[in-house]
């Protein structure tokens, strides 16, 4: 029996590798192709496309790193600087901003030491661009699990935050 299972295995071995090689010759787009020949299409430089993509995670993901340090170490006027022109107006402007910058570094600051933290950036478009962070924060010393969307504009290779608005 043994011989008879060795000899159906070599069997169907053989029939697959003969069934895998190659020869003769070969057809591409309609043309014989020599099976040792590879074809490679002329290259064009000018029909490349030069526009370089655009890392909207690590641009994201830094902005809101340095904005939420800047609550945290009371740097108020470096992160009003770092918002939209319309996520000041929402705040209520400069000056409620600045009468809120305890409570902004207490929470918002909290971020600068987040455990876990999960950056992710949707573009729907270039002029939707929205990062969520997810991570474990300790907002005076209690430990929570949040999720924050913060809209995002780009200027130029400057990030603008856009937290504030409906």
């Amino acid at each position: 029996m043994f011989h008879r299972r060795s000899a159906l295995v070599a069997t169907l071995l053989g029939f697959l590798l003969a069934s895998c090689t190659t020869t003769g010759s070969t057809t591409l787009n309609g043309e014989e192709q020599d099976p040792t020949t590879t074809t490679i299409e002329e290259f064009d430089p000018e029909d490349m496309d030069t526009t370089q993509a655009i890392d909207y995670l690590s641009l994201a993901t830094a902005a809101f790193n340095e904005w939420v340090r800047h609550l945290a170490y009371g740097e108020t006027e470096e992160a009003w600087q770092m918002l939209t022109p319309e996520s000041q107006q929402a705040f209520g402007g400069w000056d409620a901003f600045a009468d809120s910058s305890t409570a902004m570094a207490e929470g918002w600051g909290a971020w600068t030491d987040a455990s876990d933290v999960t950056y992710v950036v949707y573009t729907a478009n270039p002029d939707s661009l929205m990062l969520t962070v997810l991570g474990v924060i300790r907002p005076e010393g209690v430990q929570e699990n949040r999720q924050v969307d913060i809209p995002f504009v780009l200027e130029g290779q400057r990030v603008l935050l856009s937290p504030f608005e409906d």
